[in-house]
């Protein structure tokens, strides 16, 4: 019998993090003033902020349990280099050192929100999880073609997710309307093409992609007499390997303790140099 839950486990993409936290430790005037959406109209901007307003009252309710895979959380801990090859110092553009300053913003404020949570794949089953990821997100690219390679002819980022997240069997929650809405030529969103493909490729939980219009409604129940009811559990997630879910402070702890194991592996299993 499958596990329930009584919180309902879910994805986001960096845009997203990014905005909890600048609303957060911010406020709603610096949230609007930034613009982060890319919206020139303050409505929009405002919109914004009530979303994410109600994400994060979600999250507080503990009714989501919001996860961050492996490429969200290399997303928001990446940086520019600021120094070339050669050791001269790179000037960064406005906008690099602006979204530098909103990661690390970020990262503050997943401290203190010990309700979202970083998805740990098992050390013996990294291979596994990042071998079928890479493998679904080729599928989305050069197979079904639901996204188009980057500037450097590789994986989107965009791709890279969806797939870590199908793995992870989760739903994936976003405001990039460009998954929903349908191109001309296609009678089918990149949400429904997604759907199809994970389907096609034998994943047996096809993730599901909605925004933030729908996330109300991801509570509740129609029975066959029209009422409505409130969801009190959840199915619980059925991730291709087994992974562990902890918080931002429990995943750095985790980091160093790997790294000292590591390091003390290599110590033990090098042997030292000898003076000739």
């Amino acid at each position: 019998m499958a596990k329930m839950n009584k919180f309902k486990r879910v994805c986001a993409d960096t845009n997203v993090l990014i905005a909890l936290a600048l609303l957060a430790e911010r406020g709603e005037r610096t949230f609007i003033s930034t613009n982060i959406a890319g919206k020139s109209n303050r409505y929009a901007n405002k919109q914004y902020a009530e979303d994410i307003k109600a994400l994060q009252n979600f999250i507080d309710a503990k009714s989501i349990e919001l996860v961050l895979p492996p490429q969200v959380m290399y997303e928001l801990q990446y940086r520019e280099k600021e120094f070339d090859e050669n050791g001269n110092k790179v000037d960064l553009t406005k906008e690099a050192i602006a979204l530098q300053n909103l990661k690390d913003l970020t990262l503050e404020y997943l401290k203190k929100h010990p309700g979202i949570k970083v998805a740990r794949i098992l050390p013996n089953r990294k291979e596994q999880f990042f071998k079928n990821s890479e493998m679904l997100a080729n599928e989305y690219v050069n197979t079904y073609h639901i996204f188009e390679p980057n500037n450097m002819g590789n994986i989107p980022s965009d791709a890279t997710i969806i797939a870590q997240v199908t793995s992870l069997g989760l739903d994936f929650l976003t405001r990039d309307q460009h998954f929903h809405s349908k191109h001309y030529l296609s009678s089918k969103s990149k949400a429904e093409k997604i759907a199809i493909s994970n389907k096609n490729l034998g994943n047996q939980y096809p993730t599901k992609i909605f925004n933030f219009q729908d996330l109300q409604s991801e509570f509740i129940n129609k029975t066959a007499y029209g009422d409505i009811r409130k969801k009190k559990y959840f199915n619980d997630n059925t991730p291709i390997v087994n992974c562990t879910y902890m918080d931002y402070n429990e995943y750095l702890e985790d980091r160093a303790l790997e790294r000292k194991n590591h390091m003390a592996w290599l110590q033990k299993h090098t042997s030292p140099t000898q003076d000739k």
